[in-house]
């Protein structure tokens, strides 16, 4: 077969619309977004890297560099039991009981306070409710938590959720797997004051979290309730304790949640859950009758004291131990995941630039492929030409999709493979048409009639033909007849 003509032109478009179909498509479909961030934690460097975004020019790839070493949790737990002394006026604690807790921790000196047990009773003072508001204001940081359902009617969020939420616009990749809920399960139940954070303790709709056969627990931290995505009462323990607002959260689910820059990384699924080992928490849990001192000179337990950590409020009444413990070991989980190290965001080329830096991959791949020289000139020509754009691109901070450039670089030699196949085919020589054979027709002789000499009989194939007389080369004379 005739050789192609202008193989060099041929290889250099075919690798240059793989690229661009790559460039195009590796943001929005999952199994190349994967390799891609997978190619890109490969040109990162060395050590643990964590790569956020999808790639995309409106979500950008972010690297996080993270640390291997775990750190304390520094939580405390204060627990409210069954009371069995019977110090506080009823079990659970009443109104006037929580306003009880609240003054002594706040003259121990507590600034922050995270609730899990639900603030909610059935016939409440409206006074005594009023107290219990008036206390917590003078908190600088509150959590409240409260059990959330997926009811027939939907309810309106209320403002200390809304505090502690995300728009669904800000979360990062695919949000649809994410649990919905619409309402409190709890009815009545107190989120606090202005300075509140509210997160869901529990939800409805979802199995309560347990141990599976490998020690391990999955726990839901994000749920999405109409447009907004509300937090987990772990995760927003997590987020006061690390000193990070609800606006350095970045949540893409089917990778990891972020807690700043230098905050834990947490992985998860992409129905917003997390798995942490069970019996990992590490706190230390004081009952909340110690808060009840007849003698104000005696000591305060050491868990109490203000430098101790972060104070959790948890429910550890008859039957509800189980879910504490899951509760406790969820937030040490979180806090003890590996830190980031600091997060370097990578914006994307513009498109013009990055249309001009394939073409130009592209071209060398075609200028190679139409070369006489060695194929180490060659290699030495690609990877030069290459190098030199891409560095420069990386030292003024964007990015472009190294799955699209590997494309190009994977489909020139393939593209040069089949083009070497096509022309070294024999060309096909196209068959004649076999003539039908006419029958001979017997000649008559000219002269008088004789008689013909009998035929010799057919001899097999292995006899030998008769021997010619005369010498070699020389025809017999014939007799002229008279």
């Amino acid at each position: 077969m005739k050789p192609v003509r202008r193989p060099a032109l041929i290889v250099s478009l075919a690798a240059f619309v793989a690229g661009c179909v790559v460039a195009v498509l590796a943001p929005v479909v999952p199994p190349l977004e994967k390799l891609d961030a997978l190619m890109t934690r490969m040109t990162a460097g060395l050590g643990r890297v964590e790569i956020g975004g999808t790639g995309a020019r409106d979500n950008p790839r972010v690297v996080l560099r993270v640390a291997d070493e775990p750190q304390q949790s520094a939580v405390t737990y204060l627990g409210v039991n069954d009371d069995p002394q019977g110090i506080f006026e009823s079990s659970p604690p009443s109104p006037s009981d929580m306003l009880v807790i609240f003054r002594n921790l706040k003259q121990l000196g507590h600034r922050t306070v995270a609730l899990s047990i639900p603030l909610a009773w059935d016939a409440p003072d409206r006074i005594a409710l009023a107290a219990v508001d008036a206390e917590l204001a003078n908190f600088d940081h509150v959590v409240v938590g409260a059990p959330l359902q997926n009811g027939i009617t939907s309810q309106k969020l209320p403002p200390a959720f809304v505090r502690a939420s995300l728009p669904l616009s800000a979360v990062r990749g695919p949000a649809g797997a994410l649990p919905m809920v619409n309402g409190l399960a709890v009815p009545n139940a107190v989120t606090g004051t202005e300075k509140s954070l509210a997160a869901f303790s529990s939800l409805e709709s979802e199995a309560k979290p347990s141990a599976d056969s490998h020690g391990m627990i999955t726990v839901p931290l994000i749920a999405r309730w109409d447009d907004r995505v509300v937090l987990s009462f772990p995760l927003a323990v997590a987020m006061i304790r690390c000193g990070v607002g609800v606006d350095a959260l970045v949540i893409q689910p089917g990778k990891h949640i972020l807690l700043g820059d230098r905050g834990p990384v947490i992985p998860i699924d992409l129905h917003g859950q997390a798995v942490v080992p069970a019996g990992a928490g590490d706190g230390i849990s004081t009952p909340a009758d110690a808060l009840i001192r007849e003698n104000q000179s005696a000591p305060v337990p050491a868990a109490l004291q203000p430098g101790a950590g972060l104070l959790v409020v948890r429910d550890e009444r008859g039957g509800h131990q189980v879910d504490s413990a899951c509760l406790s070991d969820a937030i040490t989980g979180i806090l003890r995941a590996p830190h980031g190290l600091g997060a370097k965001t990578l914006a994307r080329l513009p498109a013009p630039a990055e249309i001009a830096l394939l073409a130009w991959c592209a071209a060398l791949c075609g200028l190679a492929a139409g070369s006489k020289r060695h194929i180490l000139w060659r290699m030495s020509l690609v990877a030069g030409g290459f190098a030199l754009p891409y560095a420069w691109v990386l030292l003024a901070g964007h990015w472009t999709a190294p799955l699209a450039l590997a494309t190009v670089f994977l489909v020139a030699p393939a593209c040069v493979w089949v083009l070497r196949r096509t022309a070294s085919r024999p060309a096909s020589v196209p068959s004649v048409p076999s003539v039908p054979s006419v029958p001979s027709v017997p000649s008559v002789p000219s002269g008088p009639s004789q008689k013909s000499p009998p035929k010799a009989q057919a001899t097999s194939s292995s006899a030998t033909p008769p021997r010619k007389s005369g010498r070699p080369g020389k025809k017999p004379s014939r007799k002229k007849k008279r």
